[in-house]
């Protein structure tokens, strides 16, 4: 087999291969042959069909396709080496000329991973914020630790605001003149009174009442609700308090820090080193995601590619079959009903999960140039230390543990991915400036929330 290439387009590269007569000839033989094995021809015992009968049911053309068929893939593998090709689809092939006796010649179009003009790294400044874990904050974790663990106790007192309160309540939604458009059947729910995300409305009706009371509170509703429904109307919650239960935090004992940390704690003091090093962990890792997101969004900003269309819609794809997925599990209801009920049009929706696939596409082709660039390699040594918790925790051994691994083709191959993103982010971090500071800039955090 030769090859030419004929042309380089974008992510486009079309390129010409030649089989010769002798090599198209020989497969022709052996499509007759493995042809003649199949088919069942009424008179004729299996593999010992004539090629005339086979062209009479197939056409000459069917046994060049055959033919052709156990050539191309072969084919398609050298020249995706010779070429150093990174494909994102399978080829486009057109036969230009398929004779026998004659040179084959066929034309392929490859779409290729589009090449990223990467910004200078040096050039590109970013924050990282500084972890410092003062007494309060050790305080305020500890205290919500407490909160976490409370147990719940009736109480017959007036609702406080550190109450959990069970209510059964109807809601209505009211027109412009406050009369009830429709209301919901009666539910019933458990209010945690210090929730912050409670409406302020129920909140207040809620507090002081007792047991066996009957109060309603009035809420407007937002102009942008995702519900279209009730957007900008008063909805009223009809409330009948049914049981106060009071929180009762657990003392600060060996009993509580064993069952916070997983292991024996001797004292209180010990106790508050310890949550001190949890949270300083926890920032510390916060922090280096926050800077490896904020350094991968300012060189993916300032990076030359041309987005391929493929990619965009496979992306697309993959969201809206997860999308689908949840909205199955989560609320038994169809996409379409979802988006209905959320007020969002599929035109809005296919919008939004087009930019978030343009977003995600941008950024790996900007990761994958750069572990090219980095000349990143994923290493036996590197499995190995990706395995080492697990093989720890099961009581295993690594080398057990790593064939084990290597049986599943695809679990590998999605290991040595995250592996390689991994090195590639913490080699550009090493190659970008990184200003520790105490608080981001505005326009920092802006870019963490979007």
């Amino acid at each position: 087999m030769r090859s030419e290439l004929l042309s380089q387009e974008k992510n486009f590269v079309t390129i010409k291969a030649e089989f010769d007569a002798k090599e198209f000839q020989e497969s022709v033989n052996k499509a007759v042959r493995e042809l003649s094995q199949k088919m069942n021809v009424p008179g004729f015992r299996r593999g010992r069909v004539p090629r005339n009968i086979l062209e009479m049911r197939l056409g000459k053309e069917g046994i060049y396709a055959e033919a052709l068929e156990s050539l191309v893939p072969e084919a398609i593998d050298q020249i995706v080496q010779d070429y150093d090709l990174d494909l994102i689809a399978e080829p486009e092939l057109n036969v230009d000329k398929i004779e026998e006796g004659s040179n084959v010649s066929i034309t392929l179009k490859f779409e290729v991973t589009p090449e990223v003009e990467l910004p200078n790294l040096e050039e590109i400044e970013i924050e990282k914020l500084k972890v410092n874990v003062t007494d309060a904050m050790v305080e305020e974790s500890i205290e919500t630790m407490r909160k976490q663990n409370a147990e719940l106790e009736t109480v017959q007192r007036p609702a406080q605001q550190s109450d959990v309160v069970t209510i059964g309540y109807v809601t209505s939604v009211l027109d412009a003149e406050g009369n009830v458009e429709k209301s919901h059947e009666e539910a019933d729910a458990n209010v945690d009174l210090e929730l912050n995300e409670l409406r302020i409305e129920i909140k207040d009706a809620l507090i002081g009442c007792e047991t066996g009371e009957k109060v309603s509170a009035t809420v407007k509703v937002e102009e942008d609700y995702s519900d279209k429904s009730i957007a900008g109307k008063e909805v009223r919650y009809d409330m009948a308090i049914k049981e106060i239960k009071e929180k009762k935090e657990p003392e600060l004992n060996e009993a509580f820090f064993e069952k916070m940390l997983g292991e024996p704690v001797a004292d209180e003091a010990t106790f508050h080193r310890e949550v001190r090093k949890h949270l300083e962990n926890r920032m510390m890792q916060e922090s280096d995601t926050m800077a490896e997101n904020m350094a991968i969004a300012k060189v993916s900003e300032t990076a030359q590619v041309e987005l391929p269309e493929t990619l965009i819609r496979r992306q697309m794809e993959g969201t809206k079959k997860k999308d689908a997925e949840e909205a199955q599990k989560r609320f038994q209801k169809s996409m379409s009903d979802v988006l209905q009920a959320s007020g969002m049009s599929p035109e809005e929706y296919e919008e939004k999960i087009r930019k978030q696939a343009e977003v995600v596409v941008l950024q790996y082709l900007v990761l994958d140039a750069l572990a090219r660039d980095f000349d990143i390699s994923v290493e036996k040594s590197d499995f190995e230390e990706e395995l080492a918790p697990l093989a720890t925790a099961y009581k295993l051994s690594t080398d057990n543990l790593l064939r084990a691994v290597f049986k599943d083709q695809n679990r590998i191959m999605e290991m040595g991915n995250r592996i390689r993103y991994r090195k590639t982010v913490k080699e550009l971090l090493n190659r970008v400036i990184v200003r520790d500071v105490e608080k981001l800039s505005p326009t920092e955090e802006e870019g963490q929330a979007e």
